[in-house]
């Protein structure tokens, strides 16, 4: 499975971005059109907004929006969201932009594992500690920000690789350009992916 989002960090006025607000400023939407409102009922929560495939959820901290498909067209329609929100409320004081891609797997692909595991494993289980999960990271140049790969395996088999394409400025037009380019990022994705030997298949695939 694939999964993506975009985060916009900054100091968000939730009166603004109220779910009429994200409505009208962000979907583009005319009165009277019907948005998807979910809301915490039994517990403290922050409510999320969807409409037609994208999903909004706001924060004083920091803009959420998630593209429901697991396509490179759904991240481009929440980048075009997020950068309504950018453009839309210049008056935010905003910090970062992040472009996410993180590929799950239900079983650990073929070298996965050698790329996680390290002299430190040996070490550990020397010792007799019983490693539940591996996980290495690398920070890679992306100007005018960076790329934050991360990949993982977990106890039960399964394993991610996380792409966080992250830029800091307090720039709107800046954090704009950044968003603009999520179809490259899905590109460098997929390309880091072959890179490093890690073959991801859709779960409707057949080999």
């Amino acid at each position: 499975m694939v999964h993506t989002n975009v985060i916009v960090a900054g100091a968000w006025n939730l009166a603004i971005l109220s779910p009429d607000g994200i409505r009208r400023r962000l979907f583009g939407l005319p009165e009277g059109t019907p948005v998807s409102i979910e809301v915490a009922i039994d517990r403290p929560g922050n409510y999320r907004v969807s409409h037609d495939g994208i999903t909004v959820v706001p924060t004083q901290r920091r803009l959420e929006v998630v593209g429901m498909a697991a396509t490179d067209e759904a991240l481009a329609e929440a980048c075009i969201v997020s950068r309504r929100a950018v453009e839309g409320l210049p008056e935010t004081p905003l910090t970062a932009a992040g472009v996410n891609v993180k590929y799950s797997f239900d079983v650990v692909p073929d070298g996965l594992e050698d790329l996680v595991a390290c002299n430190l494993d040996g070490r550990l289980s020397d010792a007799a500690w019983t490693i539940q999960s591996r996980r290495t990271a690398r920070t890679l140049s992306c100007p005018p920000g960076v790329l934050n790969l991360t990949l993982e395996t977990g106890a039960g088999g399964n394993a991610t690789v996380d792409f966080n394409f992250h830029v800091e400025s307090d720039n709107h037009g800046d954090l704009a350009e950044w968003l603009g380019r999520s179809m490259e990022f899905c590109g460098i994705a997929r390309r880091i992916l072959g890179e490093v030997g890690v073959t991801y298949v859709e779960p409707n695939d057949v080999r």
